[in-house]
């Protein structure tokens, strides 16, 4: 009947929009007339409480200097490779070489390396800069395309972001004994519960009266589905390339 979505996969942001769109649809079709009213009320409070929750957690001055660092990584990044994409096009022989070295490499870790999570993306530049600095040849590459000084950003804003990740997790750590985490658990819960009531419903009741909702809340599923999809094929082709 109803379309099934891992809920526990979108990220906080995702989470906290997808309810917001829930509790729209549940609240435009009157709650009370689909005789879940009382749990509609439970998680409604619930969002209230992680929107409160994530707010503070946005609000962080750590968690907007990561968001600063992050940007300044990737256009490093995106700088790097596409000057070397462009040399991959040089007349010079040596200088097409050299590129296609540092493009080889790149490409081992596929493509959107900047769209990826947070840890995924630290993890692989520090992989792609331990490679570039210990091997002969990627190392006179990055000389002779005059790359120094932005590959030694690179490895600092990613040295200085990994420094900052952890202090938010330790930030973290000492907020609120209420934590995201909890509360996501009990709305998954509380979500889980009002599908049950509307199916239970919709047998005794007769199907017509719920289709709408159903099919509402069904096509929402699918459009967070697209998301994770997408996201999930990403970060594979990403991973297995570098693996």
């Amino acid at each position: 009947m109803f379309k099934t979505i891992y809920l526990k996969n979108l990220r906080n942001g995702e989470f906290v929009q997808y309810n917001e769109n829930l509790l729209s649809i549940l609240g435009q079709n009157n709650p009370e007339a689909l005789l879940i009213n009382d749990q509609y009320n439970a998680l409604n409070q619930l969002q209230e409480t992680l929107t409160s929750i994530f707010k503070q957690d946005q609000g962080s001055a750590i968690t907007k200097e990561l968001t600063e660092i992050d940007a300044r990584r990737d256009n490093a990044f995106t700088g790097i490779s596409t000057v070397i994409k462009g040399y991959t096009y040089h007349y010079d022989d040596n200088l097409r070489n050299a590129a296609e070295t540092l493009n080889e490499s790149l490409e081992n870790y596929g493509a959107g390396l900047t769209r990826l999570n947070y840890q995924t993306q630290t993890s692989f530049i520090t992989d792609i800069i331990s490679k570039w600095k210990s091997e002969q040849k990627q190392t006179a590459a990055v000389e002779l395309l005059k790359l120094n000084d932005w590959f030694s950003l690179l490895e600092t804003e990613n040295n200085l972001f990994d420094e900052r990740f952890v202090a938010r997790i330790q930030e973290s750590a000492k907020t609120p004994e209420m934590k995201v985490i909890d509360v996501r658990e009990a709305i998954i819960n509380k979500y889980s519960e009002i599908l049950k009531y509307i199916s239970a419903y919709s047998t005794i009741n007769g199907e017509e009266a719920y289709a709408y909702v159903i099919s509402q809340i069904n096509a929402l599923n699918e459009q967070y589905n697209k998301t994770l999809s997408a996201r999930k094929s990403s970060t594979t082709t990403a991973e297995t390339s570098a693996q």
